[in-house]
């Protein structure tokens, strides 16, 4: 049978379509990532503000667009550690994963200047999150900023379309090395963050570095433990699939807490096209 066009093709996919992933991070001993939300993408330093996509380089789960009356889903997502890189009395303790969807991201923003940075920022979200709802941002570190730590604010649109200053957020010492993820705190009262104007520094990290902000829409957050062999399994049913928008750049980052030696950390995830 021949198929005449790429409409013609997805119109085929069977309902159980599914497509599988795995990927897998490496976590340093360094404290630096200890504690901290780590960006597992390894796509080069944006050099322009750029919007994310399903075609972007970051996305992991490159796909067709879904058939009529279909909605893709997560169904399944497991995690495991490499227990040959794991010391087994003190590597014990906490972690999660952040599936999200990458919306948008820059740099060129200095750990050394102080005072508000309003240029090297992303504008507004892209059309499927235009509305900015569950969007959430964060300082993404590019280039290692020194070994100071300081407080910083932002300047953003809230979900309500009003400008606010959010509340004080410290970036540590130990949390200013490439690929940490620094949230955004919300402004009292605000559900999400449509667009950040400003980034104001208390103090200089030490060195300049590179970082900036990335928005991120979340998908799903799992809490799993660390040690030896430790295998976690989730599913989901019915209402429960987590929802992934056609033009998503799926992205995760795991979180990990009290952990003194490097290990890999791997995460399988299934999804599939579910009726809408």
């Amino acid at each position: 049978m021949s198929i005449a066009s790429l409409t013609a093709w997805r119109a085929l996919l069977p309902a159980a379509l599914q497509l599988d992933i795995n990927v897998t991070q490496s976590i340093g001993a360094s404290s630096s990532f200890i504690g901290g939300l780590i960006d597992a993408s390894t796509v080069a330093t944006p050099s322009t503000n750029e919007t994310c996509d399903n075609s972007h380089a970051a996305n992991l789960l490159v796909r067709p667009a879904s058939p009529s009356g279909k909605k893709l889903r997560l169904i399944h997502l497991s995690q495991a550690y490499d227990p040959t890189a794991l010391d087994v009395t003190s590597s014990a303790g906490s972690s999660c994963i952040l599936l999200f969807d990458r919306l948008a991201q820059t740099a060129g923003l200095s750990g050394t200047v102080t005072g508000e940075q309003t240029t090297n920022l992303p504008g507004t979200l892209p059309a499927r999150a235009s509305d900015g709802a569950g969007v959430c941002a964060f300082l993404r570190v590019w280039t290692a900023l020194g070994t100071t730590g300081t407080t910083f604010t932002c300047r953003v649109l809230g979900s309500d379309d009003v400008e606010y200053t959010t509340p004080v957020m410290e970036i540590q010492a130990n949390r200013v090395n490439a690929n940490v993820l620094v949230p955004i705190p919300f402004p009292a009262g605000v559900s999400s963050i449509k667009e950040v104007r400003g980034v104001n520094l208390a103090g200089t990290t030490g060195t300049a570095g590179n970082f900036g902000v990335v928005y991120l829409r979340p998908i799903q957050v799992l809490y799993v433990p660390i040690g030896p062999d430790t295998y976690e399994d989730f599913g989901w049913s019915g209402s429960g699939f987590p929802y992934i928008h056609d033009n998503a750049c799926v992205n995760w980052a795991p979180f990990v807490r009290n952990a003194n030696r490097s290990f890999n950390m791997n995460c399988a995830m299934r999804f599939n096209w579910v009726a809408d």
